[in-house]
């Protein structure tokens, strides 16, 4: 101590003698019950007295106040239980939380922050929340975070079994005997003591939260206001007991003050007792021996602080020798002091000893500098540990010699690579979140709380047009521009209803999502908010899809099923139609053979007779949209049938047809007369629209299913496209997704048939039909068609040689006048006729004219006999009894797939009702000359 500052301890010392003549005896101090409990370093009893940061603080605060400190120890959940009640003045180390404003008042200043975590047992796999399903997990009965714990497995859905102990400490020991699968823990009793137990810590963290003191609600607020004040102004201090407590139960760094504030106040007073040193030179002596005291008691306040300094101490000659060392140096190192002081600094620090680092550190210390580096040092059993070393030059009995100040920061150092850790983790799941979103089928739109991007998805670039680096920091509503597709008005963006309302939000029906360059499509999208976890909306997120292709499907399956629909009733309608016009047409056929040539009904006749046939065409019509309409398909070139059709319509009007085949175009499998009925609908249809002449062009083309241009429910790979285009007066945008409904139309004359038959037919033939027209800027139709593997070798047609019919014939049909008619016209051709109602009649009096020895040559069979035996059924018997016997099947449904292909259910022959009598003895002749068939079936 330098000779200047005698005075100033000889002026404190008459200044005490005053105070200590002219003041009154202290008051009885006041006596603070405390709660404490085993939560290392926070508080804890060691040797049984109360240790810790906690501790610390408040015994120091009870020095200034002048409170007698009573400590209760307990456990947790007892001390939480006496504070309720009051039995305690003041609880230490306990977590600040809502529901214990209930009970109990807080320190506005937190002693410190603390939060839980999980552990697991040294080899168990626990890792994430998800793993602790069904698992049993021990914490201490009453603590914060275990209520926060449990409230968290219940958010997530996780079944655990709590183990509730009274402390930490029966917590880890829970964990490493295996009563438990893991435990929630404080990371500052962990930090101290998870070292002494066979656990590691998860990356499971939660509920950072301030660790006070409290008092029992609305008792104590003077020891609240008292410790408030202490602890602001040991925080405020940097080189306070708060810190160095801090740096001693914890190892947190602190910035020693070298010159304190009571050292400031010593050298004013210094300055008042030189001026009274003229005045005191009598009390020389006394102030001499006062210096002498003072200097005794100095020494033993450097020893306890060098010896109980938290930190290791070293002084070293200029060689490195050491000089002395402290406690804390032979702790951290497992030395004894006396062997300690036979080594040198190179022998504990594995640093030292390079070169370049002394090169570093000598021209500081020399200019009185302090320098401050991080070394490693070796304990006497070889281990290692970072340390943070503080170096300075100081003079010991007027030598120079280094003082070395090492602090241990593997605790640091563990929690920096923990820190390391998870932005690596952070890292590693943000590369997977933008790998998700690039990679998802929807568009992604993500916002901030004001509505602008902050990022979109591969998806949502190529939908909208817009690039993410193009995107970012705009409005939502710039890029995604969403309107009515009925109205064609802008609407409300979802992002801002999410914003402003909180919840999920989803697009409403025909919203179309307008590009960049104007494309329209279809889509269907939700918005939901983002949230932080504080539930705080911080942004939203948008989901969107292109839906056209769907639009168009359903659009399609519902004119389908329209067409089902009408088929029902066109099936029936056709099939009693046709007995009447059988009757009809019959009739006049026969009334015509009973005339005289030149009679003048036979012209009335003959009218009467192409009506029927116009009224059969009809039928045929209607029968396109009933279930037993299938076409009859095979391999056909397309080209000359598309000539043949259309030309048949074009014949006689001024519109110039151009025709374009690719030269290798392939055949398709179609039905010859629904197909050429198609092309002549449509030529038709392009013709009513070009009144006044135009041009038509119709082009054939090979297509893959590679080509992108098929639709949904398109199945095969090959097809041929079929497009036929006007110069017209087009159709109206209004009506265009109208034209294909059945009895649509916009023509003053018409049936509104026409294109829903068109429909009909390639739906039938697993092909698609679309159109694409604008008014005023003419139509064009286009037609998918199944491609055919090759084109058949030419059908041989048998020779048919015309005989004078004869023999007996019998005839099978429900209606009366079906069967009169019918069977007057088989008599006119000179055939005996036997007659039956159906099938099992047909089958008896078959077999009885048998049995009879009368030959049956033929057989017409009607197919459908409601409520009885059909021809279908009818036909295996009869060929079973007499297997010469020429069997022809008759239908009203004239599309009925047995009339296709009639020889594969045992029929020689089929004739479509309403017959002719022409037709009757063709069907007869043709099917008298061939061999009997043989039923595949």
């Amino acid at each position: 101590m330098r000779r200047s500052t005698i005075p100033a301890i000889l002026a404190g010392l008459i200044i005490l003698a005053l105070q200590s003549l002219c003041g009154s005896a202290p008051a009885l101090a006041r006596l603070v019950r405390v709660g404490i409990y085993e939560n290392k370093p926070l508080v804890f009893t060691e040797n049984g007295e109360a240790r810790g940061l906690a501790i610390d603080i408040l015994e120091a605060a009870a020095r200034e106040h002048g409170w007698e400190l009573e400590y209760v120890a307990n456990t947790w959940p007892r001390c939480l239980e006496q504070l309720k009640q009051g039995r305690i003045d003041l609880q230490v180390a306990i977590a600040d939380s809502p529901q214990r404003h209930a009970f109990a008042d807080f320190t506005d200043t937190s002693l410190i922050t603390n939060w839980g975590r999980v552990y697991r047992r040294t080899g168990s796999t626990l890792t994430t929340l998800l793993d602790l399903q069904n698992r049993r997990i021990a914490v201490v009965r009453g603590d914060i975070h275990a209520q926060v714990f449990a409230r968290l497995m219940e958010k997530f859905g996780q079944q655990v079994s709590l183990l509730e102990l009274d402390s930490y400490e029966q917590v880890f020991q829970a964990v490493s005997t295996g009563r438990a699968d893991g435990g929630v823990v404080n990371r500052l009793y962990a930090m101290q003591n998870a070292q002494r137990f066979p656990v590691a810590e998860t990356p499971m963290i939660f509920n950072p939260i301030r660790v006070c003191y409290a008092v029992p609600k609305g008792k104590g607020r003077d020891l609240l206001t008292a410790l408030n004040a202490t602890l602001s102004s040991l925080k405020q201090e940097q080189n306070s007991l708060y810190y160095q407590s801090l740096s001693h139960w914890l190892g947190t760094p602190t910035s020693p003050d070298f010159i304190p504030s009571w050292l400031i106040n010593t050298l004013v007073v210094l300055c008042a007792i030189l001026v009274a040193g003229i005045v005191l030179m009598l009390l020389l002596k006394q102030q001499i021996a006062a210096r002498t005291r003072e200097l005794r008691e100095s020494r033993a306040r450097y020893h306890t602080l060098f010896s109980r300094s938290t930190d290791a101490i070293y002084v070293s000659d200029l060689e490195g020798r050491f000089i002395d060392v402290n406690q804390e140096a032979c702790r951290c190192l497992g030395y004894s002091r006396e062997e300690l002081l036979t080594l040198a600094i190179t022998d504990i620090d594995t640093r030292a000893i390079e070169e370049r680092h002394m090169e570093t550190l000598w021209p500081c210390l020399r200019d009185g500098e302090t320098v401050t580096i991080e070394s490693e040092h070796r304990r006497k059993d070889g281990s290692c540990f970072p340390v943070e070393l503080h170096i300075g030059m100081i003079e010991v009995q007027g030598q120079a010699a280094v003082l070395g100040v090492a602090r241990d920061i593997t605790i640091r150092k563990k929690m920096e690579e923990e820190r390391d850790q998870a932005l690596r983790e952070l890292d590693s799941q943000r590369e997977r979140l933008a790998v998700t979103l690039r990679s998802i089928g929807d568009g992604v739109i993500a916002t901030d709380e004001q509505g602008k991007i902050v990022l979109i998805n591969r998806i949502t670039e190529q939908l909208t047009g817009w690039s993410e680096q193009e995107a970012v920091g705009r409005p939502v509503e710039e890029v995604f521009h969403i309107i009515n597709e009925k109205t064609g008005k802008r609407c409300e963006n979802p992002v801002l209803r999410v914003l402003e309302q909180g919840i999920i939000v989803g697009l409403a029906n025909h919203t179309a999502l307008i590009a960049r360059d104007g494309t329209q499509r279809s889509i269907a999208d939700s918005g939901a908010p983002i949230r932080d976890k504080n539930s705080r909306i911080i942004g939203a997120v948008l989901v969107f899809r292109d839906i056209t292709l769907e639009k168009r499907t359903e659009e399609e399956l519902l004119k389908i099923r329209k067409l089902e629909s009408i088929g029902v009733l066109a099936g029936g309608i056709a099939h009693d139609f046709n007995n009447i016009l059988a009757a009809i047409l019959g009739n006049i056929n026969l009334a015509g053979q009973y005339l005289e040539p030149g009679h003048q009904a036979l012209p009335l006749l003959r009218e009467a007779e192409n009506a029927s046939k116009r009224a059969r065409q009809l039928t045929q019509q209607l029968l396109t949209f009933s279930k037993g309409g299938q076409p009859v398909k095979q391999a056909e070139s397309l080209p000359k049938l598309i000539r043949e059709a259309a030309d048949f319509v074009l014949h006689g009007t001024s519109i110039a047809c151009e025709y374009q085949f690719e030269d290798d175009l392939w055949p398709a499998e179609v039905d010859r007369g629904q197909l050429g009925q198609v092309i002549q609908n449509l030529v038709l249809n392009s013709r009513h629209a070009m009144p006044e002449g135009g041009s038509l062009s119709i082009s054939a083309v090979n297509v893959r299913d590679n080509d992108g241009e098929f639709f949904q429910g398109l199945q095969d790979s090959r097809y041929v496209r079929i497009t036929i285009r006007d110069t017209g007066v087009g159709i109206p945008e209004n009506v265009l997704d109208k034209i294909f409904d059945p009895y649509f139309t916009t023509k003053q004359t018409g049936s509104g048939l026409g294109l829903a038959i068109c429909h009909s037919i390639i739906n039938k033939h697993d092909g698609y039909i679309q159109v694409h027209s604008r008014a005023g800027r003419g139509t064009t139709f286009t037609i998918y068609l199944p491609a055919a593997a090759e084109m058949p070798d030419s059908a041989q047609t048998p020779q048919q040689t015309e005989t004078r019919p004869s023999g007996t014939v019998l005839l099978m049909d429900d209606e009366d006048m079906v069967l009169g008619v019918a069977r007057r016209m088989l008599e006119h051709l000179g055939f005996t006729v036997l007659t039956a109602r159906d099938g099992e009649e047909a089958i008896s009096v078959f077999r009885q004219a048998l049995e009879e020895g009368r030959k049956v040559d033929a057989a017409i069979l009607d197919l459908t006999i409601p409520g009885g035996m059909g021809g279908k059924e009818a036909v295996h018997e009869i060929r079973r009894i007499g297997a010469s016997t020429r069997i022809i099947a008759a239908s009203g449904y004239s599309t009925d797939p047995i009339m296709a292909a009639y020889r594969e259910y045992g029929f020689d022959g089929a004739v479509s009702k309403p017959f002719s009598l022409e037709e009757l003895s063709r069907i007869i002749n043709i099917a008298l000359a061939d061999e009997p068939a043989q039923p595949n079936r």
